[in-house]
């Protein structure tokens, strides 16, 4: 194979290589704008769930967990449940 043929080779792999890339990245932002917005209460209800699921204070890492819970969970879960 020449150098000139090896060069297209190439120029073609990156071609092929960037549309992929980019048919990627538009099939997510396509996934993430279709997602249906949840309500108030039932995203409230999922985060704290996400949050409790990462168990930060038995992990050890109480710093995170105030961080992610600036004030205290029951004053949280009063409003949700309200």
């Amino acid at each position: 194979m020449t150098r000139l043929q090896s060069l297209v080779v190439l120029a073609a792999a990156l071609l092929v290589f960037l549309a992929l890339l980019f048919g990627v990245r538009e099939a997510s932002r396509w996934r993430a704008v279709n997602q249906p917005e949840l309500a108030p209460d039932r995203w409230a209800m999922q985060e704290l769930q996400r949050i409790d699921a990462l168990q930060l204070p038995a992990a050890g890492n109480a710093s995170d967990f105030t961080r992610w819970f600036p004030t205290s969970p029951v004053v949280i879960w009063s409003y949700v449940f309200s």
